[in-house]
């Protein structure tokens, strides 16, 4: 009888027939009911889908695998992608709500991105890497402190004074900008250095020090162009250019 039901199975499998209910008719009675046997409609897809189901039970049995020490940057993408990387970097929902002085927390959480992408993390592996770095940049970022403070330490009270002429030592010799790209303008023991420097150099060696490479005549034509000037009696600053630069030619001519 066995023999029978297996020879009957066999020939609807060849055949390809479809009844609606004769067709499984080798699922005991008890079963055919069931949610996972009345989606079938005839043997050859009732065990296609128990195929399908026992690579599946297979997949979770084993694992995620790894790929292998000879795996492509194909095979990692894909690998990737499967345990649930974004395809590109701006698919990334990385939440910035700390705020840290100083930084553009959306520009950092963009440079985040791209790393976590090249990485293979999910988005939300990306986001406690995220959050981590954040903290530990607030952590660690220098804290911000007012010119006074900045002052204070590095001159005491006599602050005032002292910052003038930092600022005039810096500013002759074309510091400046240079200082403030760099961060430094407001370290007091550069500040101090400067300060020291001022202290210790002639007036006129401050005069001199920036542009020493022009001649008297040109120092004197400058003069000569700023007098002539129908500004000149009107704007201050043209006037304090000009004992400026008469300081200067006196140092170039040793007066």
């Amino acid at each position: 009888m066995e023999d029978g039901n297996q020879t009957e199975v066999g020939t609807q499998l060849e055949s390809g027939a479809e009844t609606e209910t004769g067709g499984l008719d080798f699922i005991p009675e008890e079963y055919r009911e069931s949610s996972w046997a009345t989606k079938y409609n005839n043997p050859n897809d009732f065990f296609k889908g128990i195929e399908n189901m026992s690579k599946l039970v297979g997949q979770k049995t084993e694992g995620v695998r790894l790929p292998g020490e000879d795996a492509t940057d194909e095979d990692w993408d894909s690998f990737f992608n499967s345990i649930g990387r974004p395809e590109s970097p701006d698919k990334y929902d990385l939440k910035t709500d700390i705020k840290v002085e100083g930084f553009d927390m959306k520009e950092e959480a963009s440079i985040v991105s791209e790393i976590a992408h090249k990485s293979g993390l999910s988005n939300v592996q990306a986001q406690k890497l995220f959050d981590n770095y954040s903290n530990y940049i607030k952590e660690n970022a220098p804290q911000s402190r007012s010119n006074e403070e900045i002052l204070s330490e590095a001159f005491g009270d006599k602050a005032e004074e002292k910052f003038k002429l930092a600022k005039r030592v810096s500013d002759t010799l074309g510091l400046g900008d240079k200082l403030d790209e760099a961060g430094l303008s407001k370290e007091p023991l550069v500040l101090q250095l400067l300060a020291d420097v001022g202290s210790r150099m002639k007036e006129s060696s401050l005069i001199d020090a920036r542009g020493s490479n022009d001649s008297i005549e040109e120092v004197q034509a400058e003069i000569d162009k700023i007098r002539k000037s129908k500004d000149y009696f009107r704007d201050i600053s043209l006037s304090q250019k000009v004992e400026k630069l008469t300081r200067k030619l006196h140092s170039m001519k040793g007066q």
